[in-house]
């Protein structure tokens, strides 16, 4: 007896999952229009007060994420807004490690408040630094996306959730991990970037860790 009340719950407990996972694929959509990946020289600034530093800007990957994002009406929700997103970017340099196995570098983030109006696009914006493009590239060499960057891709989760992504060259590449140098956690927001003072109201507000 005790045994198939036991087996009941743990089908009423798979039917709600099925439900949730369902319910989360309807709710939101996401579709990526573009995943741009350029250099951006550091940017420079001037401020009064402080006795000047020579230095000289250079190259960071950046990654832009541009989506279009829809959610449908629930009960009790009036927003357009959709509470959080959490993306996880990858990025295979055309740069192997003594092993000739090349880099392939990740990172995550949570972004905030994300349009889902007609037309209005979500941006993420997410930087690796120059310093760690030089450690795993080498000394003599400028990073350049075009020639420095194998692939890119992103994963789009909500509520825990897989619902959209993007890559730059077919197929799942970046999923069989063992095939890459993995270098975890390098690719950061624009918040902890150079950057972050820059264009305020064109990308995502991102969680803080």
């Amino acid at each position: 007896m005790r045994s198939s009340f036991i087996m009941s719950l743990c089908l009423l407990a798979a039917a709600g999952l099925s439900r949730l996972d369902a319910q989360v694929e309807q709710t939101v959509k996401v579709t990526v229009r573009d995943l741009g990946v350029q250099e951006q020289k550091s940017p420079m600034f001037q401020a009064g007060g402080v006795k000047d530093k020579v230095w000289r800007p250079k190259n960071w990957l950046e990654l832009d994420l541009a989506m279009d994002v829809k959610k449908a009406k629930t009960p009790g929700d009036n927003t357009t807004m959709v509470d959080s997103l959490d993306l996880k970017f990858y990025v295979a340099l055309n740069h192997a490690d003594a092993n000739k196995k090349y880099y392939l570098l990740t990172g995550t983030m949570t972004v905030l408040n994300v349009p889902t109006k007609v037309g209005e696009q979500a941006h993420a914006l997410a930087y690796v630094s120059p310093n760690t493009l030089r450690r795993l590239m080498g000394d003599n060499k400028a990073f350049t996306a075009s020639a420095d960057i194998k692939a890119v891709a992103v994963e789009i989760s909500y509520g825990g959730q897989l619902i959209g992504g993007h890559t730059s060259v077919p197929g799942k590449w970046w999923e069989d991990l063992s095939k890459f140098a993995v270098v975890d956690g390098e690719i950061v927001p624009k918040s902890r970037s150079p950057f972050a003072p820059l264009w305020p109201d064109y990308d995502l507000d991102v969680k803080a860790k």
